[in-house]
């Protein structure tokens, strides 16, 4: 299956690139709200502008949100309860082969030398974190891993205890998008681990679009001039003190769209390689990826011991430019975003779309079950935990109908939430993770 989706990614880069030697397609990308991503108001490296784009910003527990549309500054604001340095993580362990890719099984052991795990060959591809569908492999094998000082590892790169070597995280069976990876390689942090080291004051990171970013008090961006938020500003509430909410959710975004800028002609529209929708990504000089700011942000700021809850899905479905990510590509980017939380030692989380308010007769129809599955069965891969917020929100809205959701809980419309609907979601998100009883339970009230 994986050789069969490397196969059919192969070729989508090839068709890619002769349409691009047509020139690209131009398209203005409307955020999943008109005001959040109208016209392309993002620059071209990925940092909101000035225009109508809403900025990224994050939320402190218990704090204020900061400014949203309009605002400037990479990354966005930062209100942190306790003064939590975006900066200081801790260094990424792993030995890295020619082109970024990382060697199967290179552990960091104290003081940051790297065990075993040499590179099956070289790589023109990007680094796991960092990796693009441009990318590709050379004879990039991995070759059966060695081991790290306090993280052994199996043949084939996977992490037998899930634990971190001594002095940094491991990065073990990193693989680029269009590479080919090792026997079992696997993604940092190893299979059955949680990927992180005990913090007792970690940062909850939420990466997500509209429905989960942090919105201006007072704001009109709903139907009709409805104030509106996403769940993620609410979700702070559930847990104790120790815990900080980084809210770097933005609108408009996809998986693929949120990690990656796109290019824009010179009328600051998105261009895209075809009439799917499908971006045409900024790459650096070395043909990686270009990470837009708030990724840029969130791998920055993770320390070991963090959390990293990710929800795509509501616009990745769509064909709008730069937004649609096909199902095969949501789940390796999905699996990109936990590698890199784990090579820092950070839990990944995926939390499943909700439902989009949307019925048949007396039942909600659950349009978004398919991202949701792509997801888990990633998960499964990576053995990442799953909030399914996708399940409990359509077992909710059809407990209490589509009239009492109209106005109760959505804007009037069918995708974003006034203040009691993202409180709900909220709640949907916080009892899938008691449920679950992972460790981010134990920072629960």
């Amino acid at each position: 299956m994986n050789t069969l989706r490397s196969l059919t990614r192969s070729t989508s880069r090839t068709v890619g690139l002769l349409l691009l030697s047509a020139g690209p397609l131009a398209c203005s990308a409307a955020g999943d709200t008109a005001s959040h991503d109208a016209g392309g108001a993002h620059s071209r490296g990925g940092a909101p502008g000035t225009g109508a784009g809403g900025v990224t910003n994050t939320v402190s527990t218990g704090g204020a949100a900061g400014s949203l549309h309009g605002g400037s500054g990479a990354g966005g604001l930062v209100s942190v309860n306790g003064g939590a340095s975006a900066a200081g993580a801790p260094g990424i362990g792993g030995a890295i082969s020619a082109g970024g890719v990382a060697a199967a099984g290179g552990v960091t052991a104290s003081g940051g030398a790297a065990f075993g795990g040499a590179s099956g060959g070289a790589a023109t591809g990007a680094s796991a974190g960092n990796s693009g569908r441009a990318g590709s492999s050379s004879g990039g094998t991995s070759s059966a891993a060695g081991s790290g000082a306090g993280g052994a590892l199996s043949s084939g790169g996977r992490s037998s205890s899930g634990g971190m070597p001594s002095g940094g995280a491991a990065t073990a069976g990193a693989t680029s998008r269009g590479g080919t990876s090792g026997a079992g390689g696997a993604g940092a942090g190893g299979s059955g681990g949680s990927g992180g080291a005990s913090n007792p004051n970690p940062t909850v990171w939420l990466a997500g679009d509209s429905t989960v970013m942090t919105y201006a008090a007072g704001n009109t961006d709903g139907n009709n001039g409805v104030s509106i938020e996403g769940w993620g500003q609410e979700i702070g509430q559930y847990f104790n003190s120790h815990v900080t909410i980084n809210n770097q959710a933005i609108g408009g975004r996809s998986v693929a769209f949120f990690m990656w800028s796109v290019q824009k002609d010179s009328s600051g529209n998105y261009l895209c390689v075809d009439t799917q929708g499908n971006p045409q990504y900024q790459l650096d000089s070395s043909g990686n990826h270009v990470d837009t700011s708030q990724w840029a942000t969130i791998k920055k700021g993770m320390k070991a011991g963090d959390f990293l809850l990710i929800q795509f899905g509501t616009n990745d479905e769509t064909h709008t430019c730069p937004r649609y990510v096909s199902l095969p590509d949501f789940e390796t980017d999905f699996g990109v975003m936990a590698d890199a939380a784990r090579a820092k030692g950070v839990t990944p989380i995926f939390v499943t779309p909700m439902g989009h308010r949307s019925f048949s007769g007396s039942t909600a129809t659950n349009t978004l079950l398919p991202y949701a599955n792509a997801m888990k069965d990633e998960a499964t891969k990576k053995s990442v935990e799953v909030e399914d917020l996708n399940l409990r929100s359509v077992e909710y809205y059809t407990s209490v109908g589509n009239t009492y959701l109209a106005s109760n809980i959505f804007d009037g419309g069918t995708t974003h939430f006034i203040k009691a609907g993202a409180q709900k979601m909220a709640e949907l998100v916080v009892g899938e993770v008691r449920r679950n009883n992972g460790p981010l339970a134990a920072f629960l009230k």
